[in-house]
């Protein structure tokens, strides 16, 4: 116990809320138990040191590949190699990403391709890697066996639920109230128009979860709300690389010292155009997907959705990590509803299979890793954006 107790006081104390923290101790310890990668490592080990006494073997070389080969694709297999952003910054705070699945095969095979001429030396350095791969998993079995001997908190979603997962850098804010209350209102604006145009009857998000050093909150949502708050993510997120992509190419142009007054002007289309493209996918969002019959509330909205998804920008540039997830509701037992409640309920039940699975898909989508220095400038401020006129109105005119 008292190595579970260490470890916990030396790791917790980062930004993570404890009970995330045990579902990730969980998550690892599971992991190690269905790809068991030490056994793995082992046969590679195995293999290769037969190689190093009889060269030249063919079955033996042929042993060694099938070895390679199913160290590679079982790790592949790992649903670890694609954790979830919060998650994922929980690995990484305790060093965790290089044991695990494919990460932990780039090791392994940095450790054979290095010493091409020497497999005596190969296996030196995989025996390195395999007491270090079974030391990091031993303490987290301990973990997670003391853990659950305590009884210490744990989060994860039960069936039917839906939640966005918000990490913001402290960097961004004080720690003062005032502060925090500000930051917290500005993420409010930001989800407020995106709850109103995807599920209007949804309820405000509830915060289930919050955790210092960075702001960890898990808000409960509603299904629809998930979907269009992915969708906007990914749609800012898409824009934002664009801007990236034209600056390094104005970039380019700077290095190759062409005209001052040309590279001066795709600047500036480009921080016109950032704020533009912004609108119209605001525009474009509220088209699709406003169900309402007012025409003033949907010009309203178009307004709102463009400081949300400008805020949004924002928020990414600034290292917000962002994810959504769900697991789809259990079916109900009930003999003696009629066929059509049947039927419905089973269609029900099959969207929200698809949406939770297009989720764990697409967490990549959600994810942004560029280089945000050089355009966080082109983005405005939300406050300074120009509401257009009413419908009604610019019809009248």
């Amino acid at each position: 116990m008292s190595v579970v107790l260490s470890f916990y006081r030396i790791k917790i104390g980062q930004h993570m809320h404890l009970g995330r923290f045990h579902r990730a101790v969980e998550l690892l310890h599971q992991d190690y138990k269905n790809l068991n990668p030490v056994q793995l490592i082992q046969e590679v080990q195995t293999s290769l040191n037969n190689i190093a006494g009889n060269p030249g073997n063919a079955e033996i070389a042929s042993a060694y590949k099938a070895a390679l080969d199913k160290c590679k694709n079982t790790l592949a297999t790992s649903p670890l190699n694609t954790p979830r952003p919060i998650l994922k910054d929980i690995l990484d705070s305790i060093g965790a990403q290089k044991f695990i699945g494919n990460a932990l095969f780039q090791q392994v095979r940095s450790a054979i391709s290095s010493n091409p001429a020497a497999p005596s030396l190969a296996v030196q350095e995989l025996s390195t890697i395999q007491q270090e791969t079974q030391k990091f998993f031993q303490s987290i079995a301990n973990i997670d066996n003391g853990f659950a001997e305590l009884k210490v908190e744990y989060d994860a979603l039960d069936a039917g639920e839906a939640e966005i997962g918000l990490l913001i850098p402290r960097v961004n804010n004080a720690s003062t109230l005032k502060d925090l209350s500000k930051e917290f209102n500005q993420w409010h604006n930001v989800l407020a128009p995106i709850v109103e145009l995807f599920d209007p009857n949804a309820p405000s998000l509830q915060i289930k979860t919050c955790a210092t050093t960075d702001w960890m909150v898990y808000l409960a949502s509603t299904p629809p709300v998930l979907w269009g708050f992915s969708k906007c993510v990914k749609g800012v997120n898409g824009i934002l690389r664009e801007l990236i992509e034209t600056r390094d190419l104005i970039e380019k142009l700077i290095e190759k010292k062409r005209s001052p007054q040309a590279i001066e002007a795709l600047k500036q289309e480009q921080a016109e155009g950032a704020k533009t493209e912004l609108r119209t996918l605001a525009e474009q969002t509220v088209d699709e997907h406003y169900k309402g019959a007012d025409k003033g509330r949907k010009n309203e909205l178009k307004n709102a959705m463009t400081q949300s998804l400008t805020t949004l920008a924002q928020k990414i540039t600034d290292g917000a990590k962002l994810e959504v997830s769900m697991l789809p509701p259990h079916p109900t037992k009930n003999d003696d509803e009629d066929a059509t409640q049947n039927e419905n309920e089973t269609d029900y039940l099959a969207d929200m299979q698809a949406l939770a699975k297009s989720l764990d898909d697409e967490v990549e989508a959600l994810c942004f890793n560029g280089e945000a220095n050089v355009i966080r400038a082109l983005l405005g401020h939300p406050e300074e954006i120009v509401l257009g006129q009413p419908e009604e109105a610019a019809e009248v005119a």
